[in-house]
């Protein structure tokens, strides 16, 4: 059977059906942190949704005379290219179904070729791979080259030694030695019920007070669930799961089953509501549970397996109060934790940390009231609920310096003794944020970076605009292993840790004070306009219609964000200038992927920005810059004053904006 058959319709018809993939090691990070799995650190988006085409399986089985279980018929093989993994006799990727659910046409299992429209990509399983709506991802085999029925289940080396779930007493060592990775009752196929939280975000922090404080919050999330069922019902809880709130509903797929003539339900669902203000001042704890159409609703508690698989118990966000530079109250947000080699979280080692350099504002709610609805679920045993919503409460430790502290200082600065072996504390850091003295801290170590301020490549303002601060994440997402090599020059010890969270240094600014701070804030996407097919006008909203940007002309504001899993950071010029009231607008050209052939991955910057929607927001900081124009020929070059009759200005692209102004 040939691509080219299968394809045409020759086979079976042609279907294309809406499907999530879930991944059973969804939110497995949360089981590490309990007991070190076998498995690595998914969070809580192992999650995607395609419409995928391609023919039934069962009639593709049809086709061959196939129609009906028997003695001889019982399973359906499914493998991958031979020599693709290191374990099992041909080294393949391999599973099995039963053939009464091959034959089911209501499960929808496909030979699929196409996603949303297009062929497969290799890294997606081109040219051909299996579907079975309503399972685990591990299932469904790609890059898919040999297909064959038998009386037998698989015997292949991952059909038993890849997703299961095991009980909870029964460790590696113990599964090999006691022969339970072949027990067919601990093989997991279909997806459990689930639901995690979108917002707020980790380390989002909400004012509850102040001119920038919001009547209401939002939060929103995802459910899923296995097996062709639906989701019914989201709720949220604000007091650690003793009652409970129905939040709204959308079931995008609602529609397409109804017009197939299926109760077959194959995609996520998502649930949003909003809190008032008011109800987060005395909250520790936000979470959320969903229940199916069988009436299945997630556990309170986390049940570990040596696979980490499967884990869907109550998703939680703690709730830290906090107050501002200003006085003003507020709270700040911490997830279980995060993904990868990610730090933060209050099931890490890291818990109570706020992340001030990474902090955004938690969204507030898009209708300033928060719907009146009654209780939908009171838990009476409050005791066990208390006992596991106090998991976070405190988590202060003892000074501490990093283990691989140097104990020399840097050739081209000086320091002290005690720096170098009792560690230097945040609050000295911090005192040293100007061009006279200009600390740094990167990955647990402090560097005095003023003897570098004039030979900076960026300008001594890239440097100032971190100075006193935690800025690790800004020097990795701009600097190259040389620099980091030249780093260890100006070394003058240890940052002396406390796991203390800190506040966030954001704060309402004074009625006509710039909103750009040395600080990231976030600003949203109120506009997007299309200047041409490659050029986009962005306009950002800023607090107030009254509030302006508070950037000089000839200067620029950075611009972050994490873009595939890293920290980006480009300086832009916006095109309005600072007489501009409640908005910025960035004149950016996209470049696109796949359009020049030097550059084949295009602009990380301006594609994020291209995929941001209305309400999205990205973080901003500054002024940033060497140069200021004060008008009438007076300007500042490196903080000293000049005067000029002529300036001339040479632009590309839209690198146009600064001489706009």
């Amino acid at each position: 059977l040939s691509m080219d058959e299968l394809a045409s319709g020759k086979v079976g018809p042609v279907v294309s059906i809406p499907v999530s993939f879930i991944c059973a090691g969804n939110r497995r990070k949360e089981q590490n942190m309990t007991k070190k799995t076998i498995g690595f650190n998914w969070g809580a988006a192992a999650v995607a949704n395609s419409v995928w085409t391609g023919v039934r399986l069962c009639d593709v089985l049809a086709y061959f005379g196939i129609t009906k279980v028997s003695e001889r018929h019982q399973y359906v093989h499914f493998e991958g290219p031979e020599g693709e993994l290191p374990q099992g006799a041909t080294g393949s990727y391999g599973t099995s179904i039963a053939m009464g659910w091959a034959l089911d046409r209501e499960r929808d299992v496909l030979l699929a070729f196409k996603q949303n429209g297009e062929l497969l990509t290799p890294d997606h399983g081109a040219p051909l791979r299996t579907l079975l709506p309503g399972c685990i991802g591990g299932r469904m085999i790609k890059w898919l080259t040999k297909m064959s029925v038998s009386d037998k289940p698989s015997e292949n080396h991952y059909h038993f030694f890849d997703n299961r779930v095991l009980p909870p007493h029964v460790d590696a060592e113990l599964a090999t030695a006691e022969g339970w990775w072949y027990k067919p009752e601990y093989i997991i196929n279909h997806i459990n019920i689930n639901s995690a939280m979108f917002e707020p975000r980790h380390n989002a922090f909400f004012p509850l007070g102040g001119s920038c404080a919001y009547p209401t919050m939002k939060v929103s999330g995802y459910a899923y669930v296995g097996g062709g069922l639906k989701i019914i019902r989201a709720e949220i809880s604000l007091d650690g799961g003793k009652s409970w709130e129905i939040a709204d509903l959308t079931r995008p797929e609602d529609e397409i089953a109804a017009a197939r003539g299926t109760d077959k339900h194959w995609c996520w669902a998502w649930w949003e509501t909003e809190i008032e203000a008011s109800r987060l001042q005395n909250c520790t704890e936000i979470c959320c549970r969903a229940v199916d159409s069988n009436q299945n609703l997630q556990p309170a508690h986390l049940t570990w397996n040596v696979m980490g698989m499967m884990n869907n118990c109550l998703f939680r966000i703690k709730v830290h109060p906090w107050t501002d530079s200003f006085g003003v109250p507020g709270v700040w947000f911490e997830h279980p934790t995060m993904p990868g080699n990610e730090k933060g979280g209050w099931m890490t080692e890291d818990a109570g940390k706020f992340d001030a350099e990474q902090a955004t504002l938690a969204l507030p709610g898009p209708r300033g009231m928060a719907p009146k609805r009654p209780v939908a679920a009171v838990w009476g045993q409050e005791a066990a609920v208390d006992a596991v919503a106090s998991k976070a409460a405190s988590s202060v430790t003892s000074p501490s310096v990093p283990a691989n502290a140097s104990a020399q200082a840097g050739r081209l600065v000086a320091s002290k003794p005690e720096w170098l072996t009792d560690g230097i504390s945040m609050e000295e850091v911090s005192k040293h944020n100007d061009e006279k003295s200009a600390w740094i801290v990167v990955k647990g170590h402090v560097y005095d970076c003023t003897p570098y301020l004039e030979d900076h490549p960026g300008g001594a303002s890239s440097i100032l605009l971190v100075a006193g601060q935690e800025a690790t994440e800004d020097f990795e997402a701009v600097h190259s292993k040389k620099a980091w090599g030249q780093l260890e020059d100006y070394y003058i010890g240890p940052l002396r840790n406390r796991s203390v969270p800190s506040a966030p240094v954001v704060a309402p600014a004074p009625q006509d004070e710039g909103f750009l701070k040395k600080q990231a804030q976030p600003l949203p996407l109120i506009e997007k306009i299309t200047v041409s097919q490659d050029t986009r006008i962005f306009r950002f909203g800023l607090p107030s219609p009254n509030a302006r940007l508070g950037l000089p002309t000839g200067m620029h504001m950075l611009l972050k964000a994490k873009v595939g899993g890293a920290t980006v950071m480009r300086p832009y010029s916006p095109m309005t200038d600072d007489t501009t009231r409640g908005h910025v607008d960035l004149l950016v050209k996209v470049y696109f992927a796949g359009v020049h052939p030097n550059f084949p991955d295009g602009g990380k910057m301006s594609q994020h920005l291209e995929s941001m929607s209305i309400g999205d927001t990205i973080d901003v900081k500054g002024p940033l810059g060497e140069f200021n124009y004060l008008g009438s020929g007076s300007f500042t070059l490196n903080g000293k004053p000049g005067k000029c009759s002529k300036i001339t200005l040479i632009a590309g692209g839209t690198g146009l904006t600064p001489c706009f102004q």
